[in-house]
């Protein structure tokens, strides 16, 4: 009998450098902690996974897009379609027709069993089963699972995995040097928004808040750290900058937009707030608090499904969406207290630990596998 392990081929963006995007970087975690099964990625030509049980197929052109091109998307169909000695197909998209239909034809044609991660949420979960096509589908909290099961998804095809990250390691060099970029002198109360400025008020409820945030702490830096995807994010950017100029919070903050290295940012960070009400285009929870988690960077965030469960069992903070009010006391209360700043970021690094290690996600993906496997065997 061959102790050879089964293949999974996975079905996503492409797996490579830079490593800024979830939708790629929760596929990275995934094979770099390959356990019983084999995997083949998709990539770019140039990238070669370093695992020898992770095989890269150059099928994209640019690992930097967001959106591949219809030429790349049909290279990655075809391989869906024919996915040689592949027992399995794991496809990581957010619901939406045009993946549904690639998956749907990728299942029919290839004769394999399919695995759907729900990357993010779709635009609307009204209808949302009629996108999902596979034979186990995969959500990333509870909130997505209850969703899906609302809408009539049999829950023998839904299997909750938290996303897992590798924890994040910062020299104190590198914390150093991301303070002196962003103008922050040593033990300066620093809080960092690493978020967008098109999906949700987040940065907008942070602008309210601010006045208020800096009358408590007249030394206290504001960090927006938002990566524009589309040119609306420019726009939305001027209107904050003009939103802050009128309040007087401009001099107090730095805006950036692209950040080369995000991890020494955080730890840079007295504070990290997410105060999203949407998570459009994002995961359920958000990779970028995980890594501030792992690093014991307290994080403060919406106190709305799904993120709120990343600071479930006293982990993080969380305050109502939208209430400027709630936020600027919450930082404040933290910011004031050091001792409850350093004990919110030492459980919330506890809680990492426990629930959203990169290891312990592959090991339970791998059990979804099983399940379609051992059904092979039969």
């Amino acid at each position: 009998m061959s102790t050879e392990p089964r293949l999974v081929q996975i079905v996503s963006k492409p797996v490579a450098p830079p490593w800024d995007d979830s939708g790629k970087n929760i596929v990275k975690e995934l094979v770099d902690h390959a356990g019983r099964y084999a995997y083949r990625i998709m990539s770019v030509a140039g990238y070669t996974h370093p695992s020898p049980l992770v095989a890269s197929e150059p099928l994209y052109g640019d690992p930097g897009s967001y959106s591949p091109g219809i030429g790349q998307n049909l290279r990655a169909l075809g391989r869906a379609i024919r996915p040689g000695k592949a027992a399995l197909l794991h496809f990581f998209f957010a619901p939406n027709p045009v993946s549904s239909w690639g998956g749907r034809t990728a299942r029919l044609l290839s004769g394999r069993w399919t695995v759907q991660t729900v990357s993010s949420a779709p635009r609307s979960w009204k209808g949302v089963g009629s996108l999902l096509f596979a034979d186990r589908i995969i959500v990333l909290s509870e909130h997505s699972k209850r969703r899906l099961l609302a809408e009539g998804v049999k829950e023998s095809r839904v299997r909750m995995v938290r996303p897992g990250i590798t924890p994040v390691d910062v020299s104190e060099e590198r914390r150093i040097l991301a303070q002196r970029k962003i103008g922050v002198q040593e033990a300066q109360p620093t809080i960092l928004y690493p978020g967008d400025l098109e999906f949700s008020s987040a940065a907008e409820t942070i602008a309210a808040s601010l006045p208020e945030i800096g009358r408590a702490l007249p030394k206290v830096k504001m960090i927006f750290a938002c990566r524009p995807k589309t040119p609306a994010a420019r726009v939305k950017e001027e209107l904050l900058k003009e939103r802050l100029a009128a309040s007087g919070c401009l001099e107090r903050t730095v805006l950036l937009g692209k950040v080369d290295d995000m991890p020494a940012l955080l730890a840079a960070a007295s504070l990290v707030v997410l105060p999203a009400d949407d998570l459009y285009a994002k995961m359920d929870i958000p990779l970028v608090i995980l890594e501030a988690m792992s690093l014991g960077v307290p994080v403060l965030v919406a106190d709305a499904a799904p993120l709120n469960e990343a600071v479930a069992d006293e982990a993080g903070a969380a305050v109502p969406a939208h209430d400027s009010s709630a936020l600027a006391s919450a930082v404040i209360q933290l910011l004031s207290n050091p001792d409850r700043l350093r004990k919110t970021g030492e459980k919330g690094r506890t809680v990492f630990q426990e629930r959203f290690l990169a290891g312990r996600m592959a090991a339970e993906v791998e059990l979804v596998y099983d399940e379609l496997t051992e059904a092979i065997g039969r």
